[in-house]
C-alpha cells in the first residue's frame, strides 16, 4: 500500500500552526503560502462524508490568497467571501444536499407545496434535493467560472463578482418521495427560488417563466427581461397571485399586464415604467 504523501499529523501540525499566524496578521495584502497545491487544500479543508468544509475559521482563511483553493465540493451555505482574494468557483462542482421535512411542504419556491394525497407515506419521507447548493452567499469579489444549471441562489448577493450567467430556466431541483411500502419514488421536477437575491453584476441567459423573484434587486443587472404573468404565482386567500413584494426593478426590463400582482408599489412600478415604458402593457 502507498504512503500517504502527507500524514494527517503533519497536516493538523501546520493547519493549527496557521490558524495561529493568521489570528495575528493584520496586514491588507492577503498571505501567500509556499506549499504545493495539495498540501494547501489538505489544511484548508476537511472532509465531512462526500463534501469538504472549511478546517479553518473562514474569517481566517480570508486573509490567505485562495488562488490555489479547490472548491470542488466544498459546501459554502452561508458564506461571506467579501474580502477575501483569488476565489475562483465552479457553481457545478460545488456541494448540494438533500433537505428532509418532518411535515408537508410549505413554501418551496414561497408557492405553497403542500404534498398530500400519495398513499401510505410518512411525512419523513419527503425531501428537497439541491444538487449544488449557492444560497445565502455573498459572492463579492468571486469570479465564477461555469453555469448554475441546478443550482440553488435564493438569498444569495452576486455585486461584486464576475463570470456569472445565470438561466433562470435551469435552476432546478427536485422534490421525492419515498413510498414506504415498496421504497419507490416520485419524482416532481421544479424552478427552485430565486427571491430576496441581489443580481449587481448579473447576466441573465433565459427567461423568468415559473420562477419566484420577490425581495430581488435588479439594479446593475443585464438582460432581465421578466414577464410579469409568467412568474410562479402563489395562492393568498384562494387567488392565485404574482409576488413582486420588494422587489427593485431597476436595469430590468418588466412587461405586464399588472392585474394579480401582488406586492407592487406606486414606485416599483413608476421604476419599471421609466425604465422601459414600451414594455409595459398597462
Amino acid at each position: 500500500m502507498e504512503k500517504e504523501k502527507y500524514t494527517t499529523e503533519d497536516i493538523e501540525k501546520y493547519r493549527n500552526d496557521l490558524i495561529e499566524i493568521l489570528r495575528k496578521y493584520h496586514k491588507k495584502k492577503h498571505l501567500v503560502l509556499d506549499i504545493p497545491d495539495d498540501f494547501f487544500n489538505e489544511v484548508l479543508f476537511r472532509y465531512y462524508g462526500n463534501n469538504k468544509l472549511f478546517a479553518i475559521p473562514f474569517e481566517l482563511a480570508k486573509k490567505l490568497d485562495l488562488s490555489k483553493a479547490d472548491f470542488k465540493d466544498v459546501y459554502i451555505v452561508g458564506m461571506n467571501f467579501k474580502d477575501s482574494y483569488g476565489v475562483r468557483i465552479n457553481p457545478q462542482e460545488i456541494a448540494g444536499e438533500t433537505l428532509e421535512y418532518d411535515d408537508v411542504l410549505y413554501w418551496v419556491n414561497n408557492a405553497c407545496y403542500q404534498v398530500k394525497d400519495y398513499g401510505d407515506r410518512k411525512a419523513s419521507d419527503i425531501f428537497l434535493k439541491v444538487e449544488h447548493n449557492l444560497s445565502n452567499c455573498v459572492f463579492e469579489g468571486v469570479e465564477f467560472t461555469g453555469p448554475f444549471d441546478n443550482s440553488l441562489i435564493h438569498l444569495s448577493d452576486f455585486s461584486g463578482s464576475t463570470g456569472v450567467k445565470i438561466n433562470p430556466q435551469t435552476l432546478k431541483g427536485e422534490i421525492y418521495m419515498i413510498y414506504k411500502k415498496n421504497h419507490s419514488d416520485r419524482r416532481m421536477p421544479i424552478i427552485l427560488p430565486m427571491n430576496n437575491c441581489v443580481f449587481q453584476d448579473v447576466e441573465f441567459t433565459g427567461e423568468f417563466d415559473n420562477c419566484v423573484i420577490c425581495g430581488s434587486n435588479f439594479t446593475g443587472s443585464m438582460n432581465a427581461n421578466i414577464q410579469l404573468q409568467n412568474l410562479k404565482k402563489i395562492k393568498v386567500s384562494g387567488c392565485n397571485l404574482v409576488p413582486v413584494m420588494d422587489c427593485d426593478f431597476t436595469d430590468a426590463d418588466v412587461c405586464g399586464p399588472w392585474y394579480n400582482v401582488a406586492g407592487i408599489t406606486p414606485a416599483m412600478y413608476e421604476q419599471c415604467e421609466n425604465k422601459n415604458k414600451q414594455l409595459i402593457k398597462k
